[in-house]
C-alpha cells in the first residue's frame, strides 16, 4: 500500500524532521530517541498507559527502554503540525481505495462529542475545569468536532475546543479547513439546526441533510399545511446570529420533509437536495447513515480509548489527536479492500450482508505498525493482515433497534490516577 510507504518516507526525511522540529538544534546528537522512534511510539498510542507502552515498543525495536522523562523531553520538540501534515497523507490513498458511495457520493457526518482531558495546569488553564471533588481529580472536558464517513470509517478532520465554543461554529472551521470530494453530502442532528449555519453551507455550495426542530414559524407553517415534502422559502427572522458572524441574511430555498416514527412521533428534516429524483424515501435512507459518525465517535472513545493520553501539555494533546487520525485512516484504507474481497468472496445465496470487523482491524494494524513501516516486504505483510481482517466479518442484520439509555452516570473513561503518565 503506498500510503505506508509515504508515511515512512515522510517520517524519516531530513527536511522534513528539521521544519517540524521545535529548533534547529533538535535531534541533531545521536540518542535512543530519535526523530523517527519518537513518532512512532506516539502512533502507537497509549493504551496500557506511558510505561508500558514505552517498554513494549523498545523491546520490539530492540532497543534499551527510555524514562518517561526522557520521552517528554523528546516528544516536546516535536510540532504538532508535523502530525497532522502525516495524517493528510492518507488523502489520496483514500480516493485510490474501492469507496463506497450513496447514489455516487461520500457521506460525511458532522458530529460534536466532549473529551475527557489530563487534568494538568496548562489544560486546566486552557480549557477550564467542568467539575471537581473532595476526594478526586478535576474533571477537564474538551468539545470536540469531527467529520467522518459514514460509509467508509475515514476520518476527514476533527476539531478540539473548549466547551465555551459553539459546535456549529466549530463545525465551519473544520468544513473549511479539510478537503472533501466535489460529491459530498454533509448530514448532521438537530444541535446544528440554525438558519445562518444552513445559509453559510448553501453559500459554499455544500449539500446537506439534517434533522430540525419543530420550532419556527416556516416549520410550523409547513406542518400545518399537511404536507410531507415540500420545498419552502425561509426569511430569516433571528438576525442577532447573523450579525455576529457577519453574514448579510437571505431567503432560503429549503426542502423540507417529514416521516412518522415507528415508535410514534415525527422525524423533519431539511436539506438542499431539491431534485425530485431524490425520492422522500431516499432522503429519509440518507439520514439514517448519518448513525456511522456516531459509531466512529464510539470507536475512538470505546476502542481507540483516545481518552488514555500519554501527555500532561496541549502540545501532547494535539499530536495525540492527530495520531489516532492517521492510525484510523490506515485501518480505514485497509478496511476498503478488505471489503471489496469480502463482497467478491461471500456467496450471493447469504441471507445478510457483510462487513469487515473493524476492532480486529485496528488490533492487527496497531499490533503489526512498526512492521508495516518497516518491514522491506510491506506487501507480503499487509496482505497477510487484510487475509486475517477477512476470517471474522460481522452480519449487518436489518433494522436492528436498541433503546437509547438516558440514565448514564458518572465517567467511565476517567483515568484512576495520572502519576504515570508523562
Amino acid at each position: 500500500m503506498d500510503l505506508l510507504k509515504k508515511i515512512s518516507s515522510f517520517i524519516y526525511n531530513l527536511e522534513i524532521r528539521q521544519n517540524y522540529s521545535l529548533n534547529a538544534s533538535s535531534f541533531l546528537r545521536k540518542r535512543i530517541l530519535d526523530f523517527p522512534t519518537t513518532i512512532e511510539i506516539i502512533l502507537h498510542q497509549f493504551q496500557e498507559g506511558v510505561c508500558i507502552n514505552l517498554t513494549n515498543y523498545m523491546e520490539r525495536v530492540k532497543k534499551r527502554v527510555p524514562t518517561p522523562s526522557a520521552f517528554t523531553q523528546a516528544r516536546a520538540k516535536v510540532k504538532p503540525a508535523f502530525f497532522r501534515e502525516l495524517a493528510q497523507q492518507a488523502y489520496f490513498s483514500y480516493f485510490q481505495s474501492p469507496r463506497l458511495l450513496w447514489k455516487g457520493y461520500t457521506l460525511v457526518g458532522v458530529d460534536g462529542s466532549t473529551l475527557n482531558l489530563p487534568p494538568f495546569e496548562k489544560v486546566k488553564e486552557h480549557f477550564g475545569v467542568f467539575s471537581k471533588t473532595n476526594n478526586g481529580p478535576a474533571k477537564v472536558l474538551g468539545r470536540l468536532i469531527v467529520a467522518y464517513d459514514c460509509l467508509n470509517h475515514y476520518l476527514f478532520g476533527s476539531q478540539l475546543s473548549t466547551l465555551k465554543d459553539n459546535e456549529q461554529d466549530m463545525s465551519i472551521k473544520l468544513l473549511n479547513r479539510e478537503r472533501f470530494p466535489a460529491k459530498t453530502i454533509f448530514l448532521f442532528d438537530r444541535g446544528f439546526f440554525s438558519q445562518w449555519y444552513i445559509q453559510k453551507l448553501i453559500e459554499d455550495g455544500r449539500f446537506f441533510c439534517m434533522r430540525i426542530s419543530s420550532v419556527g414559524n416556516f416549520v410550523k407553517e409547513f406542518l400545518d399545511s399537511g404536507s410531507s415534502d415540500k420545498i419552502v422559502e425561509w426569511t430569516p427572522c433571528k438576525l442577532d446570529s447573523f450579525t455576529k458572524r457577519d453574514i448579510q441574511p437571505k431567503k432560503l430555498k429549503v426542502r423540507l420533509l417529514r416521516f412518522a416514527l415507528p415508535g410514534g412521533g415525527e422525524e423533519l428534516l431539511a436539506t438542499n437536495l431539491y431534485d425530485t429524483s431524490y425520492k422522500a424515501e431516499d432522503i429519509y435512507q440518507l439520514y439514517g447513515l448519518r448513525w456511522g459518525v456516531e459509531e466512529g465517535i464510539k470507536k475512538c472513545k470505546t476502542r481507540m480509548k483516545i481518552e488514555m493520553f500519554g501527555a500532561r501539555t496541549l502540545h501532547g494533546i494535539y499530536q495525540e489527536l492527530y495520531a489516532h487520525r492517521l492510525v484510523m485512516n490506515i485501518v480505514s484504507i485497509m478496511g476498503m479492500e478488505t471489503q471489496e474481497r469480502l463482497e467478491n468472496e461471500l456467496p450471493e445465496s447469504r441471507k445478510y450482508s457483510y462487513i469487515y470487523n473493524w476492532f480486529n482491524a485496528f488490533r492487527l494494524v496497531r499490533k503489526n505498525l512498526y512492521d508495516l513501516l518497516h518491514y522491506k516486504r510491506r506487501d507480503r505483510l499487509l496482505n497477510q493482515i487484510i487475509e486475517q481482517m477477512e476470517v471474522s466479518p460481522v452480519a449487518v442484520v436489518p433494522n436492528r433497534k436498541f433503546s437509547r439509555q438516558t440514565n448514564l452516570k458518572g465517567n467511565r473513561y476517567r483515568h484512576n490516577t495520572y502519576s504515570k503518565q508523562v
